[in-house]
């Protein structure tokens, strides 16, 4: 899966013609990459009886502050609670409020 990614980001770099659109198709599978990684890391550092303090400690801060930032986002930048408010409280509500 890895070869596969890596081919096709080395493609689509190459064109001249760029567009965020065109790396779509990788992002699933960067995600199962990323997920694989992830548990084989966590299995190795994580849950390990004998790990290292400092390496427990690191690890639980980057969880910390994973947590921190993705609660900042999504209450200060996404806000997608209040589109279909706004929408709905217009004079001629449109009909994509009932799609999103």
């Amino acid at each position: 899966m890895a070869i596969l990614s890596l081919f096709y980001i080395l493609i689509f770099s190459l064109i001249a013609h760029k567009e965020v659109r065109f790396m779509l198709p990788i992002i699933p599978f960067s995600a199962l990459m990323a997920g694989y990684a992830l548990k084989k890391w966590a299995k190795h550092v994580i849950l390990k009886p004998k790990l290292q303090t400092g390496t427990r400690y690191l690890v639980y801060v980057y969880i910390f502050v994973e947590v921190v930032m993705g609660l900042i986002f999504l209450n200060l930048h996404f806000r997608n609670w209040e589109v279909p408010a706004y929408l709905a409280e217009k004079s001629d509500a449109p009909h994509s409020v009932y799609f999103m």
